[in-house]
């Protein structure tokens, strides 16, 4: 925030708005006069699906149940950092301080106890600060030229980091710091990815209508620009980077690592 952000000071200056657009630039339909309600409705679609998974000019998306589990998977642990009520050391504390109280499924952190709520909140400042510059500049550049555009969620991505953390505090806190919960966090990253890829190949690679995945995949190295071998050899690390994550993680949170 602190070098990107004189980008939208600039803006500002030279546009007078923080996020410029110029798509469509024109005037609205006469006597345009557009309901707040819809278009926030068509926001809170748009944003979480180009936030997961929106390819090319939004020609490919992930389907539509996948958007809607990551988005509540993501909710119900953000939510669960700040309201789920615990009990640790014979007190009732919020779910952020019981998970640092706890020092996560590896121990007490380096120095004591961190933070709490406020720190939080924090991690979610640089999402909270673009989602709402994203839904100003739109929800303006919607009533001057009656166009709907920029409302992509690629531009949160930002705050993956801090997004992840508290989410990541809020399902400790739901599973009791299950030591399967960075192996579940790993898998369902892989899922996604892996419909993202199939995705990508049904769309773009292959011939129209039915097409069986061999056929995809060939045009795919057809169309790649490195040669099928290292493809393949791109292929076989990515699957051995999984296998080795997963095994970290297995190891890392094992009983019989957490009793050192």
């Amino acid at each position: 925030m602190a070098v990107g952000g004189w980008w939208w000071v600039r803006n500002l200056a030279v546009h007078g708005t923080l996020q410029p657009s110029a798509v469509g630039v024109g005037d609205p339909p006469a006597g345009f006069d557009p309901p707040l309600g819809p278009w926030l409705a068509e926001a809170a679609t748009r944003l979480p699906t180009s936030f997961w998974g929106s390819f090319g000019w939004r020609q490919a998306q992930l389907p539509a149940p996948a958007i809607v589990a990551a988005t509540a998977v993501l909710l119900v642990g953000l939510v669960a950092a700040f309201a789920w009520r615990a009990r640790a050391g014979g007190r009732a504390v919020d779910a952020v301080d019981a998970t640092d109280a706890a020092g996560g499924p590896t121990g007490p952190p380096p120095g004591g106890v961190a933070g709490g709520r406020v720190d939080a909140a924090l991690a979610l400042v640089p999402t909270v600060a673009v989602a709402g510059i994203v839904l100003v500049g739109a929800w303006r550049y919607h009533v001057t030229t009656g166009l709907t555009a920029a409302l992509q969620g690629r531009y949160l991505l930002g705050g993956l980091v801090g997004l992840a953390a508290v989410a990541a505090v809020g399902w400790q806190t739901i599973s009791g710091a299950s030591r399967w919960l960075p192996v579940a966090a790993l898998a369902g990253a892989v899922a996604l990815h892996a419909l993202a890829g199939w995705t990508l190949l049904e769309r773009f690679y292959g011939p129209p209508g039915e097409a069986a995945a061999t056929e995809r995949l060939a045009a795919l190295a057809a169309w790649a620009p490195v040669a099928t071998p290292a493809l393949a050899a791109i292929a076989v690390a990515v699957v051995v980077a999984v296998a080795v994550s997963a095994r970290c993680l297995v190891a890392a949170t094992s009983p019989a690592r957490q009793r050192r």
